[in-house]
């Protein structure tokens, strides 16, 4: 359900439903599920030879950035986006009351996310999905100081873009750059990569709009902070013990194997190419048959109204 919100996101405003359905069935079924087999659990096979994750950062946030990508330049931009339309008609603006609501909710409901993402031993203590050894308290303010970084580089971009989306932005991205090493960082190692971890994400908003892809949101917050929080981790717990499982011996020993910057790049090479090699093989099939992208009358109209007969903004009743 979370990577169809995801990809649902991203393609909000024009895509057809029936090629969003197909989307999310297929690629929760398939691509998703092997990314996770690969690197998530401490026993995964790129654990357990030293690939690093804690809440998601391979199998959530990279696949889903890199699909949001391949997705949305497959789609093209919304009309209006970078030129102006007949109709003088162009994307919906951000309701910054409804973004502020949506990331205030995540903010809350991500410190229990993270600490489902472990193993909690009696009489023994706390361990993260990967066997590193780890702790509650540790694991909650590495994501508080998180919030603290990319919420101060947020306001920032904000301040200097005169753009408040990045206000909102700026924790998530935060948070996302720490994801892989929240449960192996010190609190000051999290606050310093988490500062960057908005930076990461304006660049790479950026880079899609000189591309000219339009996907101003799950691109940018997922791809760019996901991409660097991956890497940075691989020196943040350089030499850490990982994988494995409790009382297993040899090849899943626990705790045999160790953390280092090439697994990390090898589990981001991999996670990428997954992901934009599925994205490739299931929408441009769908694009050249049934299609992905609505009547430009119906985005026009927009699809809340064309599909269900309602419109969300008051300005348009």
């Amino acid at each position: 359900m979370l990577i169809g919100a995801f990809l649902h996101s991203s393609g909000l405003e024009r895509m057809k439903r029936s090629s969003l359905f197909i989307t999310c069935f297929v690629v929760a079924l398939i691509p998703w599920s092997f990314v996770t087999y690969l690197m998530w659990g401490s026993a995964s096979p790129l654990t357990n030879r030293g690939v690093h994750d804690y809440v998601g950062v391979f199998n959530l946030y990279l696949f889903v950035g890199a699909w949001s990508v391949i997705m949305n330049w497959r789609l093209g931009p919304r009309i209006g986006t970078f030129e102006e339309h007949p109709s003088r008609s162009g994307p919906v603006p951000h309701d910054l009351g409804q973004v502020a609501a949506g990331v205030l909710i995540l903010m809350f409901a991500i410190p229990f996310i993270v600490l489902a993402s472990g193993f909690m031993v009696p009489g023994v203590g706390y361990f993260g999905i990967s066997l590193t050894t780890s702790g509650f308290g540790i694991a909650l303010i590495n994501v508080f100081a998180a919030y603290i970084g990319g919420g101060l580089s947020g306001a920032l971009i904000s301040y200097w873009q005169k753009n408040p989306i990045w206000i909102l932005f700026g924790p998530l991205a935060g948070y996302i750059s720490v994801s892989a090493l929240a449960d192996i960082g010190t609190p000051w190692k999290c606050l310093l990569v988490s500062i960057f971890g908005p930076v990461f994400a304006f660049a790479t908003y950026k880079v899609l709009w000189r591309l000219r892809i339009d996907d101003p949101k799950i691109g940018p917050l997922t791809l760019g902070p996901g991409l660097f929080g991956a890497i940075v981790a691989g020196f943040v717990g350089w030499h850490v013990k990982t994988g494995g499982y409790f009382g297993l011996t040899g090849t899943y020993g626990f705790q045999h194997a160790r953390i280092t910057p090439y697994w990390q790049l090898v589990g981001v090479g991999v996670t990428l190419g997954i992901a934009v090699i599925s994205a490739l093989v299931l929408l441009v099939p769908m694009e050249k048959t049934i299609g992905i992208r609505v009547p430009e009358g119906e985005e026009l109209t927009g699809l809340d109204q064309t599909t269900w007969g309602v419109s969300a903004y008051s300005s348009a009743n």
